[in-house]
């Protein structure tokens, strides 16, 4: 924030002057390539004045009077473009963006108009039609009319993806495994231990440009992707001066109002800026005192010093170890960013952006249900209920980030850039469960289990880079490097866990009074963790025309990652005192911790024997500890040909070696390693059927990786009674062969019809598959590689403005994309006998976890740029998806569809100044996982947070 404030008056100089001119700006591309032309000389006729393009292709021309002007555009080898009907204004930038079609063409010099060449999301459709690889991309504009707050809401519109959780993105149904996640192209490490997914909701959208998913493999992309390449891109140069500051608070009526009391941690709300893991972080005696060195009640009850210490230690930590309900704070958020580019003479130019975003959120739930099943029998009529418990939830959360984006130009041939990003997260979560649990317990008695979490996450990216055209020809050369360094840190501090039983008795008298017991094999647990990620990547690329048709790029990729991943655990195990009587607020006071009596046995004046009553003891396990590194290399050459004016064809070859090693502080447990050297060929057929629609046809090969945590040999439950996942150091990586073939038909700008086949085939993926044979008494899933997988699909796209209907159906555009997916994964031998033994007709595949069958975007807008009008309606919906794997022959569980339909309306109330409003949610869906078997579903899963609605308001200047 301190950076932000310091380059806000920078971004202001010079601001009186320009506000009595006006700037043309823009971009001119290859209209055959895409490709950006640099020393276009680009004319302003009236003027006799005028600029040449940098090796982006933009251009500036500033210092105009407000008028209306007439472009020139030309370059040899292009024909000559003129642009009639510029109108430039005071203090503003008239965005010019043009493509330039080779002379090879034929074409004689064209004129258009100035008013057919604006519009953002249409340009960003443009750079589609005109990219080397299949994708799907997202504008600032797009994200702004949708109203979503962060990157994860966005990506729920583009064709193909699906966010999990609010924050985790599957394209095509393929999970984060199978997801490449970047920054302004370099790769983004991840926050989250136990998996590769990148949180998306860490990314504010105010921060963001555009977002672009590829979904077919080139050779000088990383091939850790398969379902999807997403490419989060920040701003970078701003047109002119730009000050934006927007607000809106937030009502959920049915679960959260203004101040309404909710579930929550008693020590740790995550305060304004989510910087308190600090205050619960283990106490200093317990950092200086470990495992080995913490008396055992043995060595305490008879060794004054050693019952010192234990009494000291036991009441070392924070006493609250139930939820209690707190006043909600205010659903908020806010964005402040600033912009502006200054003229150094000659060719320089230096653009500076800065932003900065802060919110927070609460949410709430009291009907929530988790269950679990089983089948107990080869001829059961229905599935046997292991747990069964309602529960009550509530979550405080503050998320922020800040962005500082510096681009140098020293010449218009060459580019420097430097990015710093920022986002932090704290997230505290409590919860409350009671019911049934008939897996360990009795019919009568009544299970109550509570859980404080507390989260902290932190990513700090640094990024260099730059781009140098080199030589003066038509088509120079061009060498593009660029340099990442990403420390990335979750920390979660005293995860809390507390449970017990209790049941109703009944005396002789009629009297009813309630027995609690606190099972020894589920004491107060207390877990500590610490997560610790540096990813520094940098990337290489030399692109060199070989001939008029043909174009050469070879380059390379380093990229080392480390990972540290610490967990202490403590629990609280009980002598004698107070015994549990429903109260957690007297049961760990201070009274009943550490020593509760002494007693002097030799009669010298001096306790000699020493009784307890709650005492701690640490049961961390060495294997919860474990250190990670990550090497991949890796160099590629490709070809960009067109031996046919309308046919484009690009192919090439990447050779990837991985070196990843995971040791456990348990040094009897393997250790998880990974070498490999892999050949990922590509090839990309694209013929124009008309100049404004492609047929594509590519193929590659690409690969997916284990994380660190699957290789890592311990287990995790996510709940008391929950079952075990296990991770496995003999894991393999998969490799992935990709077809793909897409019909799309650029109708005119801002408009697309498309249409895509597509296929992969998995060898070796990497499933949670149940291990029938574990020695644990909970249930235990592990990773595992099963043989192999295919999955194919069919997704479609239209984007389509209503005018040519007239009237007031002018103003509408309508939208939608459609994706359809099977997949097909074969059990693993082992687990099918187990399945088969409890289910003889089970089947012999399943599909793979987290794809959906279908995922269905529609939009519906009106838009009425004279009068600032902007209302926007958005359906979602998503198949059912393989959330867990059944235990045995219990069937699978499955994550439910759910409709979700959100209204945005933004209306301009100054020339600077709009009102947002935004309903989400508004049919609201619930989130919801069941089984299903002989016809009747069993729910696992059931919560809703409700709708939610908001109001704002946005200057931007």
């Amino acid at each position: 924030m301190q950076r932000l404030l310091l380059l806000i008056p920078v971004l202001l100089t010079a601001w009186s002057v320009r506000a009595q001119t006006g700037r043309i700006a823009g971009t001119v591309v290859d209209a055959e390539t895409g490709e950006p032309l640099i020393g276009v000389n680009v004319f302003v006729v009236e003027k006799a004045t005028g600029a040449a393009t940098d090796l982006e292709g933009r251009y500036e021309i500033a210092e105009l009077a407000p008028g209306t002007y007439t472009l020139r555009f030309s370059y040899v080898g292009y024909v000559s473009q003129t642009v009639e009907g510029v109108v430039v204004r005071a203090g503003e930038v008239t965005r010019v963006d043009l493509s330039l079609t080779p002379e090879s063409v034929g074409l004689e010099a064209v004129v258009v108009e100035a008013c057919l060449l604006r519009n953002t999301e249409a340009a960003l459709l443009a750079a589609r039609q005109r990219a080397a690889a299949v994708s799907d991309a997202i504008s600032a504009e797009m994200i702004g009319r949708t109203g979503s707050s962060d990157a994860a809401d966005a990506m729920e519109k583009v064709t193909g993806a699906s966010v999990l959780d609010g924050k985790y993105v599957y394209v095509r149904g393929l999970g984060e495994r199978y997801m490449n996640a970047q920054l302004n192209g370099l790769d983004l490490p991840s926050a989250d231990p136990d998996r590769k997914a990148v949180p998306f909701d860490l990314f504010p959208a105010a921060l963001l440009d555009n977002i672009v998913t590829v979904k077919t493999f080139t050779p000088d992309r990383p091939g850790s992707f398969t379902g999807g390449s997403v490419n989060l891109n920040t701003r970078a140069f701003p047109d002119a001066l730009s000050i934006s500051f927007s607000t809106s608070i937030t009502y959920r009526p049915q679960v959260v109002g203004f101040g309404n009391p909710i579930l929550a941690v008693p020590d740790a709300d995550p305060g304004v800026w989510g910087f308190r893991a600090d205050r619960l972080d283990v106490p200093a005696l317990l950092k200086t005192h470990r495992f080995e060195n913490i008396p055992s009640l043995s060595q305490a009850i008879l060794n004054p010093d050693n019952a010192r210490l234990l009494d000291q230690l036991s009441r070392a930590l924070t006493p609250e170890m139930a939820p209690v309900y707190r006043r909600a704070p205010l659903n908020q958020s806010y964005t402040l960013s600033a912009g502006n580019r200054f003229d150094l003479g000659g060719d320089r130019l230096l653009g500076l952006v800065a932003s900065f975003s802060y919110r927070r959120q609460a949410t709430a739930y009291d009907d929530g249900i988790w269950a679990r099943y089983r089948l107990t029998g080869r001829d059961e009529a229905v599935l046997s209920e292991d747990n069964y418990l309602h529960t009550i939830s509530g979550t405080d959360e503050v998320v922020w980030g800040s962005l500082i984006n510096a681009t140098l130009r020293p010449h218009r041939r060459h580019e420097l850039g430097f990015s710093f990003i920022q986002n932090h997260s704290a997230e505290s979560t409590a919860r409350y469960q009671r019911g049934r649990f008939l897996y360990n317990l009795e019919p009568d008695d009544i299970y109550e289990t509570r859980a404080l979490v507390y989260i902290e996450r932190d990513i700090r990216t640094y990024q260099l880079r730059g781009k140098h055209a080199l030589g003066d020809g038509r088509q120079p050369a061009t060498l593009s490097w660029d340099f990442s360094t990403t420390g990335t840190w979750q920390d979660e501090p005293d995860r809390r866990f507390f449970t017990n039983h209790y049941r109703l008795r009944t005396g002789s008298d009629g009297t009813v009074d309630t027995l609690y017991t606190i099972r020894a094999t589920t004491p107060p647990q207390r877990y500590f963790r610490y997560l610790e990620e540096s990813n520094q990547v940098g990337n290489l690329a030399l692109e060199a025309p070989l001939t008029a048709n043909l174009r050469l790029k070879v380059g390379g990729y380093l990229e080392h990652k480390t990972r540290t991943y610490r967990e202490r655990k403590f629990v609280l195990r009980q002598q004698r005192g107070n015994r549990y009587d429903g109260d957690p607020e007297a049961y760990f006071a201070p009274e009943n911790l550490g020593i509760v009596q002494e007693r002097d046995l030799n009669g010298d004046g001096t306790p000699d024997l020493f009784t307890f009553g709650l005492y701690l003891q640490e049961d961390t396990q060495p294997s919860s500890n474990y250190d990670g590194t990550q090497d991949i290399r890796a160099g590629f050459a490709m070809i960009d040909w067109s031996p046919l004016r309308r046919l484009r064809v690009i192919t090439g070859l990447r050779y990837e070696t991985t070196d990843m090693e995971v040791v456990s502080q348990d040094t009897t447990k393997d250790v998880g390693r990974l070498r490999n050297g892999d050949w990922l060929p590509a090839a990309t057929l694209i013929y124009r059927l008309a100049d404004d629609m492609n047929l594509r046809l590519a193929y590659g090969r690409t690969l997916a990786r284990p994380v660190f945590r699957e290789l890592a040999p311990y287990s995790t439950f996510e709940y008391v009674g929950g079952y075990l996942l296990t991770g496995n150091p003999a894991l393999r990586r998969t490799l992935v062969d990709n077809f793909d073939l897409r019909w799309e038909w650029f109708v005119r700008p801002g408009e697309l019809l498309a249409a895509s086949l597509f296929f992969k085939y998995f060898d070796d993926p990497i499933e949670v598959v149940y291990q029938p044979f574990a020695p644990n008494d909970s249930p235990e899933v592990q990773y595992r590689n099963v043989e192999d997988a295919t999955l194919y699909g069919l997704e479609l796209e239209l984007r389509k403005r209503l005018d040519f209907l007239g009237g007031a159906l002018r103003y509408f555009e309508v939208g939608g994309n459609a994706t359809f997916i099977h997949s097909t994964v074969r059990v693993p031998a082992e687990e099918l006998q187990s399945i088969r033994e409890l289910r003889p007709d089970a089947p012999a595949t399943r599909s793979l976890q987290g794809q959906s069958p279908y995922l269905i975007n529609a939009d519906l807008s009106y838009v009425h740029e004279r009068r600032g009008t902007t209302v926007s309606l958005y359906y979602n919906v998503f198949g059912p998806r393989l959330k867990e794997v059944g235990l045995g022959g219990t069937p699978d569980t499955y994550e439910r569809p759910r409709h979700t339909l959100d209204l945005n309306v933004s209306q301009r109330l100054l020339t600077n100044l709009s009102l947002k409003l935004s309903a989400k949610n508004l049919l609201n869906a619930r989130y919801r996982v069941s089984h299903s078997y002989k016809g009747r579903k069993y729910v696992t899963r059931d919560y809703g947070s409700g709708r939610s609605f908001s109001i704002g308001l946005s200057y931007h200047y």
